[in-house]
């Protein structure tokens, strides 16, 4: 079980940074970081929103992107 979380872990990571080139995703962590160690859960909820949506938008574009190439190069 552990084994197949960490593959699909590492599988959604390379997926979301696919298309993220210019995304400081360190300063996300250290933003969320820095809240958290601040005791501002307000804060801490919104950058981790974000950071979440960010993430699942990018590897939403790259499955898309992949769904798009498959559908071309089988001439649909």
């Amino acid at each position: 079980m552990r084994e197949i979380l960490h593959d699909q872990h590492r599988r959604y990571r390379f997926l979301s940074t696919r298309y993220a080139p210019s995304r400081d995703i360190p300063a996300e962590h250290r933003a969320l970081r820095d809240a958290a160690l601040a005791g501002d859960t307000g804060t801490a909820m919104s950058v981790l929103r974000v950071h979440i949506e960010r993430t699942a938008h990018n590897v939403e574009r790259v499955l898309a992107a992949g769904e798009a190439a498959l559908e071309e190069a089988s001439g649909a």
